[in-house]
């Protein structure tokens, strides 16, 4: 049967939830400075390599040159309890402390609450995928703060430099 706008009904392929998504700053001996009171909202991870083609006169030949990877990371978050946001621009804004500063982003298998019409039992079962992401040196190199009037929270929107990336399936 056609909707009021004269498509096709939509089938509902599956129900997820994403409760397992987890941002983990990291520092010397551990610590976790993006537990409870970092309200973080978004992240955005980025790593790139320098990349040449280099090609030979009087030749069909090219070549590949790669220089160095390098990395930014971009975070949104609500600005909320001074204890941790003081302890984290101390960790990580100071280029010196940098061999410390690590980031992990990690996301276990979503939850299927309702598989579809492909499973008879809809029996909540965990997905078989999950990964993280870790960067290593990580410095603050730009911060920028907004204030909205309508909710009247303060954002803080942070750019950080990383040295290296990983790519782990635990």
């Amino acid at each position: 049967m056609a909707d009021i706008f004269g498509r096709a009904d939509d089938n509902l392929g599956g129900v997820m939830t994403a409760d397992q998504v987890s941002v983990t700053f990291g520092a010397a001996g551990n610590q976790n400075l993006a537990e409870a009171g970092m309200l973080m909202q978004s992240l955005t991870l980025g790593y790139s390599q320098q990349f040449s083609m280099i090609f030979e006169l009087n030749s069909s030949k090219v070549f590949y040159v790669t220089g160095r990877p390098t990395g930014q990371a971009s975070a949104n978050r609500i600005v909320g309890v001074k204890a941790i946001q003081n302890q984290f621009y101390v960790q990580y804004g100071n280029v010196c402390k940098a061999r410390d500063n690590t980031l992990l982003f990690s996301a276990a298998g979503t939850e299927f609450c309702d598989r579809g019409s492909e499973s008879a039992a809809k029996e909540t079962t965990r997905a078989a995928t999950s990964l993280a992401y870790t960067t290593k040196f990580n410095v603050i190199t730009a911060l920028q703060v907004s204030v909205e009037s309508q909710r009247m929270l303060v954002g803080e929107q942070l750019t950080l430099a990383f040295g290296s990336m990983n790519f782990t399936t635990p």
